[in-house]
Order: C-alpha cells, then sequence, then structure tokens
C-alpha cells in the first residue's frame, strides 16, 4: 500500500463504515527471509505517516477508528 494508492482508496470512500486493511512495520533480514514475497511494510508504514494522508484524511472529514470502535451508537448496523 504506497501513499498514492493509499490516497487514492480514501478519496474513493463511501460514506458509512469502511476497513482498510494494513500491515505497516519495518523489514529487517529475518522478516524478509520469513515473508519471501517481498511485501513492502516500510512503505506501508511511510504511507500511513505521510502528510499527504493525514491532509486527505482531514479536508475528507474520515474519522480514523479500530474495528471495535468503527461505530457509535448512531451508525451500529441491526436492530
Amino acid at each position: 500500500m504506497s501513499e498514492a494508492n493509499l490516497v487514492q482508496i480514501l478519496n474513493r470512500l463511501h460514506p458509512g463504515v469502511n476497513e482498510i486493511m494494513c500491515h505497516p512495520g519495518f523489514s529487517d533480514p529475518a522478516t524478509e527471509k520469513r515473508y519471501p514475497w517481498g511485501y513492502r511494510w516500510d512503505d506501508e508504514a511511510a504511507a500511513l505517516r505521510s502528510d499527504a494522508i493525514r491532509r486527505t484524511v482531514e479536508e475528507r472529514h474520515i474519522r480514523l477508528a479500530g474495528f471495535g470502535d468503527a461505530w457509535d451508537a448512531g451508525d451500529r448496523p441491526g436492530p
């Protein structure tokens, strides 16, 4: 998930609760050996901390939350 990809996703969100799954982290030789498919944890971690993402979130009035906190009383699905 690069910064450009994440900005694009954020700009396409629909009203309501949306889930974006990320796996940020920092690569090291042991991690690269364990997960040899070339996942770019460092790039994803940088994207999630970037000023462009912060601006997009603020401009679009996106409320960031963990899954358990995503719904407030007015947005809960179901009865």
